[in-house]
């Protein structure tokens, strides 16, 4: 999908492709709706389908099996979400791009670090970690005897 579709437009190609893989239910379209409301984005179709299903009280069959307390607070949780989504929402808000993590370090490079006590303590980059958030260095810190040894600048 392309990275600059509208929100309706994204929804759609969302629901059109995932329709028929994936089931959605309440705790999908809730936090799909209370999120569009937070960002001033909320879409009928998706407001309409939470509301729904809070008016038929069907989320709540899990939680009547959990016990008495469990259910009122779940009662609770969803008639602020309720009065939520019934209200005006805040204006539409700028989406951040998501930060991704990269590393300049070198697999066995080492860096000092001095703490607020004045210590320094000494890692080496022994690998690295990349996933959807980027690449991440993987360090172990050096024994103190070891940083003797060691020029830090």
């Amino acid at each position: 999908m392309p990275a600059k579709l509208e929100g309706r437009y994204l929804n759609g190609a969302f629901f059109a492709r995932f329709a028929g893989a994936i089931s959605l239910n309440f705790d999908d379209f809730g936090a799909l709706a209370a999120t569009q409301w937070k960002c001033g984005r909320l879409e009928p179709r998706v407001s309409d389908k939470a509301l729904a299903i809070i008016s038929s009280g069907a989320n709540l069959t899990r939680w009547r099996d959990a016990g008495p307390k469990e259910l009122k607070s779940r009662v609770e949780v969803l008639d602020r979400l309720r009065a939520k989504l019934l209200s005006p929402q805040p204006p539409v808000g700028r989406i951040p791009k998501p930060f991704v993590d990269t590393c300049d370090w070198e697999v066995g490079e080492l860096i000092s670090y001095r703490l607020l006590s004045g210590n320094i303590v000494l890692y080496r980059v022994v690998g690295y970690h990349t996933d959807k958030g980027g690449t991440s260095p993987i360090c172990e810190l050096l024994d103190e005897d070891l940083m003797e040894h060691y020029e830090l600048e």
